[in-house]
């Protein structure tokens, strides 16, 4: 099986890190768990993906930084169309949260995917520290 997860602000990376680390380890299961960075945020995203010790497999290469709302979700959506989501067809693609990256990653796998229903993960983190 082959699960992609659509990320690109800090917060979505945060919450999806314990659930990919998680699936990386059933590996031997047949779970192919992979990471595409939308660069919604590329230098927060950087800086996260950093601190849970994840490293994307694929990066998008568009920069959102001085783009409008708009603009940001077209570009994504544009760049993770023509990625077609880093390589082979994923059997899941899930994002995270109510963002650019996760309202186009889910229109990207719903158009690129053959029209399947993406997963969505919406949750608070508990912070060890607090």
């Amino acid at each position: 099986m082959r699960v992609i997860f659509v990320v690109g602000t800090r917060p979505e990376i945060i919450k999806i890190s314990p659930v990919v680390k998680a699936l990386r380890q059933t590996r031997g299961a047949g779970i192919d768990c992979r990471i595409v960075a939308t660069g919604q945020h590329d230098r927060l995203a950087e800086q996260a993906f950093a601190d849970v010790g994840l490293v994307p497999d694929c990066r998008l290469a568009m920069r959102a930084g001085a783009l409008s709302l708009m603009q940001t979700a077209a570009a994504i959506l544009d760049h993770a169309q023509a990625a077609a989501c880093c390589g082979p067809r994923a059997d899941l693609i899930v994002v995270q949260g109510d963002t650019n990256s996760a309202l186009a990653g889910a229109m990207a796998g719903f158009d690129t995917h053959n029209e399947e229903t993406p997963g969505y993960s919406t949750a608070t983190t508990a912070h060890p520290q607090r």
